[in-house]
């Protein structure tokens, strides 16, 4: 949180809204874009967007045909697609992106190591670098990028990777919902009361004043609002929406909604793809949070509420469960 959004009820240390200036001049610092310089104009939206790529999918293929950029592969929302295309757009290249996918959310993506032993790996070579064991009866989301005989998977704590596909067998959703609840399971006698904390926590401050970077009663924002609400219970969160994000198991997302707990991290995405807010689930969908330019106050993700919010629904990206 250091570049103040503009026309975001939202905190980013990154730019929420697509101001085509600013896009041109990160882009393209030097003044004219040059067709042949896209796979550097991709490294720099990754780099500036993609707040990890080790948990946030960037799969992102490039080529050049009858002077137009030709976009392909997977990327984890569509914020991050339309965000690309007009960040290119910006510069004058022409842009095809129909081969260019955003993460699958269906009840096709679910499932389950059933490989007494497999890796994660950096790319779908097979020698190339692992960066993550995955367990035998894990569950994982795929994310819908196939190469060869491996498939690009999401583990609990959020990680990406390439696996053999031999490794992986799809597993119907309320079966994996279980295997998930079973395998993780929560110290409910423990957790419970650090819940019932972080949510009273979060009710006291209801009406405190959005004020952007601010940290205490007087005023304070969407990601701060998180960090003094755990630190009633003697946690410690960072600072930032997007650092938060990096934090506990993944507990829910776009197409999985069904498991969200009191005290659960809600993540949201602004017009370029990036994690732009940050809300506390008090279990279900509805959930508290610190409202740009407004004040702390409850909203919920269900159309049948009377604090329904349909842009933050639209916008809702991640959740994470940080107490198990």
């Amino acid at each position: 949180m250091v570049n103040q959004s503009s026309n975001m009820d939202a905190d980013s240390r990154r730019i929420s809204a697509p101001d085509t200036q600013q896009i041109r001049r990160l882009m393209a610092p030097r003044g004219e874009a040059c067709l042949e310089d896209l796979p550097e104009y991709l490294r720099r939206y990754c780099a500036r967007y993609v707040f990890d790529p080790r948990v946030m999918l960037f799969e992102v293929q490039s080529r050049i045909e009858d002077g137009t950029a030709l976009l392909e592969g997977f990327v984890a929302n569509r914020g991050l697609k339309e965000g690309l295309v007009t960040a290119l757009e910006s510069l004058g290249i022409p842009v095809r992106a129909d081969r260019l996918f955003v993460a699958r959310t269906d009840e096709e993506r679910f499932g389950v190591v059933h490989a007494k032993r497999s890796f994660q790996r950096t790319t779908s070579d097979s020698d190339s670098e692992h960066v993550n064991e995955l367990l035998h009866n894990e569950p994982v989301i795929l994310m819908g990028p196939k190469a060869g005989d491996s498939i690009l998977v999401q583990s609990m704590d959020g990680y990406l990777g390439w696996v053999e596909k031999d490794a992986i067998a799809r597993k119907e959703k309320q079966a994996w919902r279980k295997l998930w609840a079973d395998i993780w399971k929560v110290d409910w006698e423990r957790a419970e009361p650090l819940r019932r904390r972080i949510v009273i926590a979060a009710y006291n401050m209801l009406g405190v004043p959005y004020v952007w970077a601010g940290r205490s009663s007087k005023g304070l924002d969407c990601s701060s609002f998180i960090q003094i609400t755990y630190a009633e219970t003697g946690i410690c969160l960072p600072r930032d929406a997007d650092q938060q994000c990096l934090c506990g198991m993944v507990s829910g997302d776009t197409g999985w909604r069904e498991d969200l707990a009191p005290g659960d991290l809600l993540f949201f995405v602004g017009n370029m793809g990036n994690i732009t807010h940050v809300s506390l689930s008090l279990g279900g969908l509805d959930f508290i949070h610190a409202k740009g330019s407004q004040a702390v106050q409850e909203g919920s993700l269900n159309p049948r509420s009377e604090n329904y919010e349909e842009r933050l629904d639209r916008m809702f990206f991640l959740a994470k469960r940080v107490i198990c």
